[in-house]
């Protein structure tokens, strides 16, 4: 059965009830893969890889095979048309998503979480949720430490099998795509991303004057940066020789993947865009994510957060205070910090660009050990996503902000 989308061993059997595919699910012992959030970009690379992993480590029920369900749409379809191999067997198909969804309510042991969101389709584990209506569908909304708790697994997942990079690999282009990749022949790529609103863990839109310093280094270094994302390139950005995959008009998921396929590093906001970049073991910078204890994990990523003040009164919160605000945010707010009670100062061009060089710096088997500013830091909330991580803070920026860091948590505080 490896090797076969869902849908192609659905046209074998004959189905016209949810009895009838469960009977089927259940004839060829299958798993269902829960909670797969699949029109975001980030928490599909995340979630997949979690599934990849989980199979092949056996940790679901036993070695059973485990199906993918996923929507119709740019980001299952880019994930299938260049993954499939990988996670065969697999279903693009809106109507067996649904079907999906009932076998679960119907057989709820036959659900294999997969999800690091705050929805559940199935009743959760953990204490505390409730049942609201997401869009236009009935889930179960996790508590924030559930939701923690959840993404810390996966993170301990990655970490404990992270010499297995299933997604590193060079990915077929399409023709539009080459056609853009082809004045940039011979050139090493990097990748530069901003956010121009506020969403989730960007808390400001990005100061293009930060990227200005690393922009400089791309072109002394004799690189080529392109824009990618779908917003609207800064002015500033021109003089540099940028390549805009942004505005180019014809960017798809597909070819996003295959572009970043052949990147040699990148820069990016607090950007779900980073993960799957992580996942290709990039060198990675992850700048201005508010949230100190959920910053980008992998092996090759540098950090350079934003900070928070107070509005009231202007005062710098300590970085043991920032992690507080984020633990404190009720359930519906995940990442979104309160209107009006904190202004966001943007890590400096100076930080950003010293990550920058930090992240290039690393070898395919090597990192330097942690400064004692960058340790201190990294490790305020002991076992929090952050902490048990392979990335780090930047070390020019941990050396300005250690002291700010303020007394952490104790080891058995909530994460």
């Amino acid at each position: 059965m490896a090797g076969l989308s869902f849908e192609r061993m659905m046209q074998q059997v004959y189905i016209n009830s949810l009895g009838a595919m469960l009977e089927m699910v259940e004839a060829n012992d299958l798993m269902i893969a829960t909670n797969l959030q699949d029109r975001s970009i980030g928490h599909i690379a995340l979630e997949l890889d979690f599934l990849l992993r989980a199979r092949r480590e056996n940790l679901i029920s036993g070695g059973r095979l485990c199906v993918p369900f996923m929507t119709e749409n740019p980001f299952s379809v880019a994930f299938a048309q260049h993954y499939g191999d990988l996670l065969a067997p697999f279903s693009v198909s809106t109507p067996l998503w649904h079907w999906g969804r009932e076998i679960v309510r119907a057989a709820p042991e036959r659900a294999f979480n997969v999800g690091v969101s705050h929805f559940s389709v199935e009743r959760p584990e953990e204490p505390g949720s409730r049942l609201v209506l997401f869009e236009q569908w009935l889930e179960h909304r996790l508590t924030q430490a559930a939701t923690r708790a959840r993404t810390r697994r996966l993170i301990d997942l990655q970490m404990r099998t992270s010499e297995w990079r299933p997604f590193k690999r060079r990915l077929t282009p399409s023709p539009a795509l080459a056609r853009f990749l082809e004045p940039l022949r011979g050139d090493r790529i990097a990748l530069i991303q901003i956010k121009d609103q506020a969403v989730n863990s960007t808390a400001a839109p990005t100061d293009s004057a930060t990227y200005l310093p690393t922009l400089g280094m791309i072109r002394d270094l004799g690189w080529r940066p392109v824009f990618i994302g779908r917003e609207r390139m800064p002015e500033s950005f021109r003089p540099f020789g940028i390549a805009n995959w942004s505005e180019c008009g014809f960017a798809t998921p597909a070819d996003d993947l295959a572009l970043f396929s052949v990147a040699s590093a990148a820069l990016t906001a607090g950007s779900g865009v980073a993960h799957i970049l992580e996942l290709m073991d990039l060198p990675l910078v992850y700048a201005n994510s508010w949230v100190l204890n959920m910053q980008a994990a992998a092996r090759r990523c540098v950090y350079v957060p934003s900070t928070l003040r107070d509005a009231a009164t202007g005062r710098s919160l300590t970085l043991t205070e920032q992690i507080s605000v984020n633990l404190s945010l009720p359930d519906d707010r995940l990442f979104s910090l309160p209107p009006g009670r904190f202004l966001v100062e943007a890590a400096g061009g100076d930080h950003i660009r010293s990550a920058f060089e930090e992240a290039l710096s690393f070898t395919d088997q090597d990192q330097p050990p942690l400064s004692p500013a960058q340790r201190r830091i990294r490790d305020l909330l002991p076992d929090s996503v952050t902490a048990i991580a392979q990335s780090r803070p930047g070390a020019a920026w941990s050396e300005t902000f250690a002291e700010r860091a303020g007394a952490g948590f104790p080891p058995s505080s909530p994460t």
